[in-house]
């Protein structure tokens, strides 16, 4: 099998849009795959290694995960996800499921979501 398969065999059409608030702006983005808060926390992972002094999380989470981001306008955008994540400038991270309507299924700092996932 070809590499570049067998790295694909993993990826789940879960699909999530992400929002990140600052200074009273939201910005939000869109993944087609790997949605679910196991998949999402590998996402914010790498934003939060590219995190630094002037770097917003918005910005560290489009840079680390640019092969796969779309812009959105808001989480109406994308109406068929499943997981839509709110992350504040605090680093607090809301994670909402569609279970026939949007439930909150979690709420903490984005560090603690990061260890329990």
């Amino acid at each position: 099998m070809i590499p570049q398969f067998e790295a694909m065999e993993n990826i789940m059409s879960t699909r999530a849009t992400y929002e990140f608030n600052s200074n009273g702006v939201s910005n939000f983005v869109y993944i087609h795959h790997d949605g679910y808060m196991s998949g999402a926390a590998n996402y914010f992972r790498k934003m939060m290694n590219s995190v630094g002094e002037g770097i917003t999380y918005y910005n560290a989470f489009i840079e680390s995960n640019v092969d796969c981001v779309h812009l959105a306008q808001s989480h109406e955008d994308h109406a068929d996800t499943e997981y839509r994540y709110v992350l504040d400038a605090t680093g607090w991270l809301t994670v909402y499921e569609c279970r026939d309507e949007w439930m909150q299924v979690y709420g903490s700092s984005i560090e603690d979501f990061l260890k329990s996932k």
